[in-house]
């Protein structure tokens, strides 16, 4: 591995993670994640929500109402994520993610 680690398989971006002993980034793992889970409809309005990944987290996005919706443990991974040295990116990263939406709620 070179000193910036392994080019993804997927992506071709630098990452240290490997899977099955293939170099794998967060973010093509988290989207293989999320291509296996099923699609939610909204609790406020019942549109089908669709699946949006922030620095690894998969979450269900309204695209009617704006709602963001977090599965058992995602909220505790967005808390982690902002602690980590990492913190200041994944926070404006996510703030803005947020703000294209007219709402967010947090639940389920």
């Amino acid at each position: 591995m070179s000193l910036f680690g392994e080019k993804c398989h997927r992506c071709g971006r630098r990452t240290r993670s490997k899977e099955d002993g293939i170099a794998i980034c967060t973010e093509c793992k988290a989207e293989i994640l999320a291509s296996k889970e099923d699609k939610m409809s909204c609790p406020d309005d019942g549109s089908q929500m669709m699946k949006q990944i922030v620095k690894g987290v998969v979450t269900d996005k309204c695209p009617e109402c704006g709602g963001v919706w977090l599965d058992s443990g995602e909220l505790d991974l967005i808390k982690k994520a902002v602690q980590d040295a990492e913190a200041g990116g994944f926070a404006t990263a996510f703030v803005i993610g947020m703000s294209a939406g007219q709402s967010a709620s947090f639940g389920r």
